[in-house]
């Protein structure tokens, strides 16, 4: 009996050691990326700079791989400003993909003079983008589909975009399947290359302005409940099942286990197919390495009891009362495990 107890508590820790160092696992979000690199967030504007209101509107986003990242939109693009500089003409599109691939269609060729005594331009945008998704919560993620606009011309002293929140955002009936659709947000950043691109005696610039359109999305949470977490709670009940069974029954009691564990194997396979190689565990990754320790604590405690001599009816109540132990303080520990690997993500 000794025996036994120490096990379970040595399974016991070791399951919740490696949920708690795999919650620890440091992945980089997006935002931190562009802290490590060269793009931050814009400090004070020069007073020299040329203000462009950008405006984007969102039609429609389809073909979104989280395998490669990309995902093709469809969107309205509005500039309005005032000064000699027409940003039309320089704007650039940093995350496109395929860029002999993209239409940005201006629906009126001269800019319009508004009453304010600003220009206006229209742009029609199609193209397919890139961001690359941070999958450590998955599928519990959220993430961004952005679009990066950058002046390709100008520096961040002579021109500076400023987000147009009035009629920005996207449309009522824009779906995305498999994905809900949360909010948008923006926001102003400095690209600073780091480079003058070996014309610095010519004045070019290192530091531009750039503006991030993101579309916030968030996989619905009946995703994980129906499609990932019911198969593993099938399966770990189909190995809680022999602890249930006579003790004696060795054959059994050893072989759902045994199946079990490669079953697990399979269903963890089929989800990770549509997934890109990433180098740190996934929150789903996590619950399903807890799930391998119980089902093979319950495999060992089969083994165990086959090893015992249960002759006597005194030694066979304790063994089946050893093993309702046994599954009340798996299934305890499963419920734990989980509630904290999801809470802590």
């Amino acid at each position: 009996m000794n025996h036994i107890n120490r096990l379970i508590r040595i399974t016991a820790f070791a399951a919740m050691t490696f949920a708690a160092l795999w919650l620890g696992a440091a992945t980089k979000s997006s935002a931190q990326a562009e802290a490590a690199g060269t793009i931050s967030p814009m400090g004070e504007q020069a007073a020299s700079a040329q203000i462009v209101n950008v405006g984007m509107y969102v039609n429609t986003v389809y073909q979104l791989e989280v395998a490669s990242s990309t995902y093709y939109l469809d969107a309205y693009l509005w500039f309005k400003w005032k000064g000699d500089i027409d940003p039309t003409a320089t704007m650039e599109i940093t995350n496109l993909v395929e860029e002999w691939g993209a239409m940005v269609t201006a629906l009126n060729e001269e800019p319009i003079l508004m009453p304010d005594g600003s220009k206006y331009k229209l742009l029609k945008l199609e193209g397919r983008f890139m961001q690359p998704f941070v999958l450590a919560d998955y599928p519990l993620d959220k993430q961004k589909l952005s679009v990066y606009l950058e002046d390709n011309t100008y520096g961040s002293d002579q021109l500076v975009y400023v987000m147009d929140t009035e009629g920005s955002g996207y449309g009522h009936m824009l779906a995305i399947p498999g994905w809900q659709i949360n909010n948008w947000s923006s926001q102003q950043l400095i690209h600073d290359y780091g480079s003058f691109f070996g014309a610095e005696n010519a004045g070019s610039a290192s530091t531009y302005s750039t503006l991030r359109f993101d579309l916030e999305i968030s996989r619905p949470v009946n995703f994980f409940i129906w499609k990932l977490m019911l198969p593993l709670l099938i399966l770990l009940l189909a190995s809680w099942m022999v602890l249930f069974l006579n003790p004696k029954q060795i054959d059994v009691r050893t072989a759902l286990p045994a199946t079990g564990l490669l079953t697990a194997v399979f269903l963890q396979q089929s989800y990770s197919d549509g997934l890109p190689e990433v180098g740190y565990l996934v929150l789903i990754d996590k619950i399903y390495a807890v799930a391998y320790a119980l089902v093979l604590l319950t495999l060992l405690r089969a083994i165990w009891t086959a090893r015992a001599e249960l002759d006597s009816a005194a030694s066979l109540a304790a063994a089946r009362s050893t093993d309702r132990k046994l599954l009340v303080g798996q299934v305890a520990l499963f419920v734990v495990a989980v509630a904290v690997i999801v809470v802590a993500r």
